[in-house]
């Protein structure tokens, strides 16, 4: 009975390690799977924005990746801190938690395991 403390600490360590390892495997397994749809097309949702670009999820496979700054070229977007947008100046166009954009798939990364995208 002394003993079920540090039993209950080693089993709860080991399971965290596993779950790590289930979302690293998780997310190796999306990568491979998106690397023959480079150039392709495909609808999504944004659901993370920080100065450098958006998190978006594509509806159709459940895959996240990232939309960089640099690769928003039809109009100078500024980042809009408060309300987690970026807002382009001429056209207006407005990028926001929850939007909806047409994204290209631009690069899948297996050593980074990252996706990147362009909007369209």
């Amino acid at each position: 009975m002394d003993r079920l403390p540090e039993i209950a600490k080693h089993t709860s360590s080991r399971e965290r390690i596993a779950d790590e390892a289930e979302r690293e495997i998780e997310k190796i397994k999306k990568v491979q799977f998106m690397a023959d749809k480079i150039g392709e097309e495909f609808e999504a949702v944004v659901f993370s924005a920080m100065r450098q670009g958006f998190f978006v999820e594509l509806i159709d496979h459940y895959v996240e990746g990232f939309v960089p700054l640099g690769t928003l070229v039809d109009d100078n977007y500024i980042y809009k801190e408060q309300t987690h947008s970026f807002v382009g100046e001429r056209r207006r166009r407005r990028f926001q938690l929850g939007s909806k954009v047409r994204v290209r798939l631009d690069s899948a990364d297996m050593e980074t395991v990252r996706l990147t995208f362009s909007v369209i």
